[in-house]
């Protein structure tokens, strides 16, 4: 029965929501450390690029079949940045982008779009010269139309934060395992 009105929720939606949700993961993607971190080092080979682009497919196909919880999608996010990148994440970060995703599909769904797509202004800037993180070219006047947005941008950055808690301390747990980081050399 919750199946049926999920459906029934989806046919009610307007066109084009599906097409603010996948911006909104390719966004929480964009704004993820360790996947990014995991792009940018190749740690899924040669094919890296491919595997980030399936990822983003994949996760927005998953979608498309109806809400995936957010504790299905950590899991499928943890199994692929492990079988695919090499990556075993343990900051925390999954469990936030999987949370992050699943609240923007509800939104979407809901019709509360707002948050969402002044997530994905500051996540994916239209113009090519982007001001750096932290920055707002709020201050030089040129783009009047969306004032709306940089005021909330700030509140939904804070509330959708996709900065992962601090990194363990350094040393032996208390049962003595040390996490081992990977470095940049090798010998």
């Amino acid at each position: 029965h919750t199946h049926t009105n999920t459906q029934q929720m989806a046919q009610q939606q307007p066109a084009g929501w599906q097409d603010l949700f996948a911006q909104g993961v390719r966004a929480a993607l964009v704004r993820w450390e360790v996947y990014q971190a995991a792009l940018s080092g190749s740690w899924g080979g040669r094919n890296t690029r491919e595997k980030g682009v399936w990822l983003e497919e994949t996760i927005i196909g998953m979608f498309a079949k109806g809400e995936v919880y957010a504790d299905d999608l950590e899991i499928s996010l943890d199994d692929v940045m492990m079988a695919e990148f090499h990556a075993e994440v343990r900051d925390g970060s999954l469990e936030h982008v999987a949370k992050l995703i699943s609240q923007m599909y509800r939104d979407c769904r809901a019709g509360n779009t707002q948050r969402l797509e002044s997530f994905i202004a500051t996540a994916l800037p239209a113009k090519p010269e982007a001001p750096a993180m932290g920055e707002s070219d709020a201050e030089d006047g040129e783009d009047g139309d969306d004032d709306d947005d940089e005021e909330e941008a700030p509140e939904l950055l804070e509330a959708l934060s996709l900065k992962p808690p601090p990194p363990p301390p350094r040393g032996p747990d208390e049962d003595g395992w040390e996490t081992v980081t990977r470095g940049s050399r090798r010998r």
